[in-house]
């Protein structure tokens, strides 16, 4: 199958398609961050095997080979023709940018996961993985994405390509990527919040009332597309929320029996 894709307007590609060639990534899982039909990670995080405590590394693996190709060469687009435009590392900058604006830290400042990322790690990252580590290096034309991590402090670690520019021969877009990768993730930063709704003033259990509830540090609203959230027989509602300080509110067209 023929490659495509879809420009964002940044220039970055968004959505390229190829078929899957897990040979590239011997003993990886393939979950590549815009492709619906790899849903390892996602198994993973509803396992329990990424909690909101599991530290993560973010593995890249990227062409350093000189040549005159575009990724390489001296930009004709720079004001100084003799500035060189690495595409590669350019990549590098702006995966790291994301993952320190928005996966280490909240929109708050608070802390977030804890994540490190590795650019051409001999020991964790480079082919061919059976060679000794002084004759690995980074494949021509690669740009590949993997995150690592383990279940346990006695696990091996969990290795998933999150992308691979030696499959579909597009770069990625690092802004898509983290994002994907945090809604991904999303789910083992949550818990399940009881919501209780009584009557004022009679303080009766609010059966059948709406509940819905703001994060404060976003002022996000939930539930958002689960539809909506009722009280059950004895007055309270436990929806599954993100981490963080909530007000929760409650409306009844009913009055309570009694009042």
């Amino acid at each position: 199958m023929g490659d495509t894709s879809t420009m964002s307007k940044t220039g970055g590609v968004r959505r390229p398609t190829a078929d899957d060639k897990p040979e590239l990534h011997p003993g990886r899982k393939l979950c590549y961050y815009y492709k619906k039909d790899h849903t390892f990670l996602k198994e993973a995080v509803s396992d329990g095997m990424i909690r909101f405590d599991t530290e993560l590394e973010i593995h890249v693996e990227h062409c350093t080979t000189p040549r005159p190709a575009m990724s390489l060469r001296v930009s004709v687009h720079d004001k100084d023709p003799n500035q060189a435009y690495n595409r590669y590392a350019s990549n590098c900058d702006l995966l790291n940018s994301e993952v320190e604006q928005h996966m280490r830290q909240s929109e708050t400042g608070a802390p977030m996961w804890t994540v490190k990322i590795e650019l051409n790690d001999k020991k964790r990252c480079l082919p061919p993985r059976n060679a000794p580590e002084d004759k690995r290096k980074p494949r021509l034309g690669a740009f590949e994405v993997i995150l690592a991590w383990k279940p346990t402090p006695e696990s091996s670690y969990v290795e998933v390509v999150l992308f691979s520019k030696l499959n579909c021969q597009r770069f990625p877009h690092p802004t898509d990527l983290v994002r994907s990768l945090l809604q991904t993730l999303a789910p083992a930063r949550s818990t399940v919040f009881r919501v209780i709704a009584r009557h004022v003033p009679t303080g009766k259990a609010e059966k059948g009332a709406t509940v819905r509830a703001m994060l404060e540090t976003t002022s996000e609203e939930y539930p958002k597309d689960e539809g909506v959230m009722r009280t059950n027989d004895y007055g309270f509602v436990q929806p599954n929320l993100p981490f963080g300080p909530f007000t929760a509110f409650a409306t009844s067209s009913v009055a309570p029996e009694g009042g």
